[in-house]
């Protein structure tokens, strides 16, 4: 039996909203986001409908993509404390290091998963 997708909620819906006003104002492509974002258009075409939440890393890289603050996609006070001192850390170090620490920073997520 196919698993049948649960219906939207209003995070659902206001996040996918934002993410395709962005990508439009940019005149980008949901395949040119699929690419930044690692995933599949199809998958961008269901966050920005809202019938798919998701994951938080992949808001991250969204927002990264999209030039736009992670705070600008998700709902207020969603970040956790340890998100905020990240982001914090990130734009205290100068712009030419951030796409590294973002790497480095993500790498160390991976290994405490």
């Amino acid at each position: 039996m196919a698993r049948q997708p649960r219906p939207p909620d209003e995070q659902d819906i206001r996040l996918g909203e934002s993410i395709h006003e962005a990508r439009g104002r940019l005149g980008r492509t949901q395949t040119w986001l699929a690419k930044l974002t690692d995933c599949d258009r199809s998958f961008v075409s269901q966050v920005e409908r809202g019938v798919r939440r998701p994951p938080r890393d992949w808001t991250w890289k969204a927002a990264a993509a999209l030039d736009l603050r992670v705070e600008e996609l998700l709902p207020p006070g969603s970040l956790s404390e340890e998100e905020a001192e990240a982001l914090r850390l990130i734009r205290s170090a100068p712009p030419e290091r951030r796409a590294q620490l973002i790497k480095t920073l993500s790498a160390a997520v991976d290994l405490l998963k």
